[in-house]
């Protein structure tokens, strides 16, 4: 079986930034068509791992119901219920204030653990497969995950990092922590900006 390197995609670092922005469309051009079914590229240096019409509907779905918008609204409230049970302890109980603190990181590490879950499954499913498609070259991987992102993030994130950078340098008395949110900012704005030059030289057929 062959393969077209310009529609493959990878889990690279480039993959998983446009995943947080876009989390279900993303995912789902991961896995790219690939005859009678997909093609699934585990890493940037590995060949494509044939996956199945029914494989693909199931990890979309799968992705959705974690990162879709019910799936963000159950997250959402159980951290609320956990914030309303935290606060109600707190009240009842002396000498509890240290339970807010690693409360607050075991649900942080809970939410991530369960999106980086569902997110392996791909990679899980196909670990022990052969490769049905050589490895992409490293130009059509970075085309592919750059054509996850939208312009209307690019747009957006531009802006809010453009201005929080702006008011952060025009602040005074610059302390380390303005000094710290001019760097931050400068950088995603720099970076988005360099994001869409890159999509803009790719072309329309890559954006």
């Amino acid at each position: 079986m062959g393969s077209n390197p310009t529609l493959s995609a990878s889990f690279s670092w480039e993959v998983n930034v446009a995943s947080m922005l876009d989390p279900v469309s993303s995912f789902s051009k991961q896995i790219v068509p690939f005859e009678e079914g997909y093609l699934y590229y585990p890493s940037r240096k590995s060949g494509g791992k044939f996956v199945s019409h029914e494989e693909y509907e199931q990890f979309v779905a799968g992705w959705e119901a974690v990162a879709g918008r019910r799936g963000i609204w159950k997250i959402t409230l159980a951290i609320i219920g956990c914030v309303f049970l935290i606060v109600i302890f707190q009240s009842t109980f002396d000498g509890s204030e240290w339970l807010r603190p690693v409360s607050t990181w075991i649900v942080v590490l809970a939410v991530l653990a369960r999106f980086f879950w569902f997110s392996m499954a791909p990679r899980r499913l196909v670990s022990e497969r052969p490769d049905a498609a050589p490895p992409r070259s490293p130009a059509a991987s970075k085309r592919a995950a750059r054509s996850m992102v939208s312009w209307d993030i690019i747009i957006w994130a531009f802006i809010v990092s453009t201005a929080i950078f702006g008011v952060s340098l025009a602040a005074y008395p610059k302390s380390l922590s303005v000094w710290i949110w001019v760097a931050g900012s400068g950088a995603m704005s720099a970076a988005y900006l360099w994001v869409a030059i890159m999509i803009y030289r790719d072309g329309p057929d890559q954006s």
